[in-house]
């Protein structure tokens, strides 16, 4: 009886453990995904829209950039201190030489460092006024876009997937990446170049979000085996939900570039009013989708039998 009672405490104990990183994982993947798709998506925002952009509306870019760049390198650090605590089972872990050694040489620690490195980058570019800005903080991005595909689902089927995620990612970049500055623009005094930019990211959304559709479409089918487990699994119960989220964000793309893009031509500042609105709520969608892909890459465990 003794010894069936230190074993059960000692299971308990080792979950209580393990729960702690079941709870800090998820939170760490959401943030991540936020400093990413702030850097890579507003990289691109002004790669396709600077010519047009107001000098404020640049600056409330590169600014943006260079605070999730910063924020980025914080939670890539943390990340790679999760890996080390992850291994070791709690928080002291993280400070342990022989788990952050492992940590080290472990795929997920690679991830870990790889984005590093591509935030690092966009920070330091950030501080240059060198014609090479833009080129190198591109570099940086691509990094960090890389870092996903390094592990995980996609990893472990292959070069396809890989392929089809980095499509997908990007087109994320550019979507979720350019509302900030979208939200930006329709509240600076001088708002005369909205309607340009904003049927400029409309037809460029066009393609970057069919690729992300069609891309994340065949991704799911591929790692899920199907669509059945959409319905009989808890994984794909929660990307069923994400995708209800996803198609209420399209939905709502769609409603900005039909009617509160062409009303801008109409009534300048009663479209911004509105498009600001709209921007505004997708980012809240959008950052619930985020939350459930956090659920989807580090709770929950593919219908297949594999582990992310």
């Amino acid at each position: 009886m003794a010894i069936s009672s230190k074993v059960s405490s000692l299971s308990t104990f080792w979950a209580s453990r393990m729960e702690i990183w079941d709870l800090i994982n998820p939170i760490l993947r959401v943030v991540f995904y936020f400093t990413a798709f702030g850097t890579a998506g507003t990289t691109l925002f002004i790669l396709h829209f600077r010519k047009h952009a107001h000098p404020e509306l640049l600056y409330h870019c590169k600014n943006l950039i260079h605070k999730s760049a910063l924020g980025g390198i914080l939670i890539s650090l943390i990340l790679f201190l999760s890996v080390a605590g992850n291994i070791g089972g709690d928080l002291a872990s993280i400070f342990e030489y022989p788990m952050l050694q492992i940590a080290f040489f472990s795929k997920a620690g690679i991830v870990a460092i790889t984005s590093l490195l591509g935030f690092t980058i966009i920070f330091i570019a950030g501080n240059w006024r060198s014609k090479w800005r833009t080129g190198v903080s591109i570099t940086g991005s691509c990094i960090i876009l890389l870092s996903f595909v390094i592990v995980g689902h996609s990893y472990r089927e292959g070069l396809l997937t890989q392929f089809l995620l980095l499509v997908h990612l990007i087109g994320i970049a550019y979507w979720l990446g350019s509302l900030l500055p979208l939200s930006k623009l329709c509240r600076i005094p001088d708002i005369g170049n909205l309607p340009l930019i904003a049927h400029g990211f409309g037809i460029f959304a066009i393609g970057y979000v069919s690729a992300l559709v069609f891309a994340g479409c065949i991704f799911a089918y591929k790692i899920m085996g199907g669509v059945t487990p959409l319905i009989d699994t808890t994984y794909g119960n929660t990307l069923l939900i994400k995708i209800i989220v996803v198609t209420l964000l399209l939905s709502i793309a769609a409603l900005n570039k039909f009617l509160m893009v062409p009303l801008l031509s109409q009534n300048l500042y009663r479209g911004a009013r509105r498009l600001r609105f709209f921007v505004n709520l997708e980012m809240v969608l959008a950052s619930l989708a985020l939350l459930l892909t956090s659920l989807l890459t580090t709770s929950l465990d593919l219908p297949l039998g594999y582990n992310q």
